[in-house]
């Protein structure tokens, strides 16, 4: 028995949103349905949706859902689970998940690597989905998946940010933020969140941020410099966490990690967390003369079945505010506005579709 659902797909040639009546086929044996309760807009979709000589594009990659049907080889959920959908494989073992394509009637097949959101409901491999934790609601459920595992994954698991270190978080869209959150959770005494927007700089307070830096006023590198002295006289913070991987925030966000001091210890470390674009050109001389170290965090290094009931409890504990988080919200036939604030960068934390 198929089902008839709403897709959002992004034509060949064009980054607009249409919506598509599709029929859904059964799952297969390792594939979950499920009907979609509410789903978040992620940057990482305007960068898909600009790409070059791409096919049709099914688009979101993290929701709160209630589960319909399972294939023959799910085990770990069920028909009316209520689920969370995330981008990474939920644990690590030897069977690579897949992606889905859909026949949508006047584009051909349109398809994803990995997961789908914008939909009333969508077809899922298994290992892209995770039990909500008790307590958790579907609008915080559907930014786990990716803004709170990516953000906040980065500092406790690619940082690996310890009590009484100093932090930098460059870019305070809804992964930096969370990545400010878990750098106040793990105990950093100064952390420094820089960004242009008024509204996420007052925000970022509010998650835990010790000092904001308006990047269009202040130059943050002088500011972090000031604020970060060590007993050696080495100014610069432990990490930095780069949220937004332009040029000009990365060659920002190294300057301000500390050097090291030799035979002593080393420098600070740089965690790219956003998505580059193009050529990045940095001074060499931070990594050997100064002894700088630099990472990158995919999906901030996480399991989501390890480290979403980790976030979830920390949120159900007052101890990060992810309500807060959600500051945008339209409606699927919408999805059309909901990009284009994002691409404007009129979005204040983390937008959302509520799927009727």
């Amino acid at each position: 028995m198929t089902t008839r659902a709403q897709v959002a797909v992004a034509p060949p040639h064009s980054e607009t949103v249409e919506i598509h009546d599709i029929e859904l086929r059964d799952p297969q044996p390792y594939e979950v349905l499920v009907r979609i309760l509410t789903t978040g807009v992620c940057h990482s979709q305007l960068s898909m949706m600009a790409a070059p000589d791409r096919g049709a594009l099914l688009l979101g990659h993290e929701a709160s859902a209630v589960v319909v049907e399972t294939g023959s080889r799910v085990s770990h959920v069920r028909a009316g689970d209520e689920v969370l959908i995330t981008w990474l494989p939920r644990s690590v073992d030897d069977r690579q998940p897949g992606g889905v394509e859909l026949a949508v009637p006047g584009l051909g097949a349109a398809s994803t690597h990995n997961t789908f959101t914008w939909a009333t409901h969508a077809l899922v491999d298994e290992r892209y989905v995770v039990p909500t934790p008790d307590g958790v609601s579907a609008d915080v459920g559907s930014v786990l998946g990716c803004a709170v595992i990516t953000g906040a994954g980065a500092v406790v698991n690619t940082a690996d940010v310890l009590a009484g270190e100093t932090v930098s978080v460059w870019g305070l869209g809804g992964v930096g933020l969370c990545a400010v959150a878990a750098a106040r959770e793990s105990g950093a005494r100064i952390i420094v969140a820089v960004d242009v927007a008024e509204e996420k700089l007052a925000l970022a307070r509010r998650f835990g941020a010790t000092h904001v830096v308006d990047s269009r006023v202040d130059d943050p590198v002088a500011v972090i410099r000031s604020l970060t002295e060590g007993e050696f006289g080495e100014a610069g913070v432990d990490h930095a966490i780069d949220c937004v991987a332009l040029t000009q925030t990365l060659s920002g966000a190294l300057a301000s990690v500390r050097p090291g001091v030799r035979g002593v210890r080393q420098g600070g470390d740089l965690t790219i967390v956003g998505i580059p674009h193009g050529e990045l050109t940095l001074d060499p001389m931070e990594f050997v003369g100064r002894e700088k170290q630099m990472f990158g965090s995919l999906g901030g290094s996480s399991l989501p079945e390890r480290d979403i009931p980790r976030f979830a409890e920390w949120h159900l504990s007052g101890r990060m505010h992810l309500d807060a988080l959600i500051s945008d919200r339209f409606a699927l036939r919408d999805a059309n506005v909901a990009v284009q604030a994002l691409r404007a960068g009129e979005i204040r934390g983390r937008a959302v579709l509520e799927i009727e």
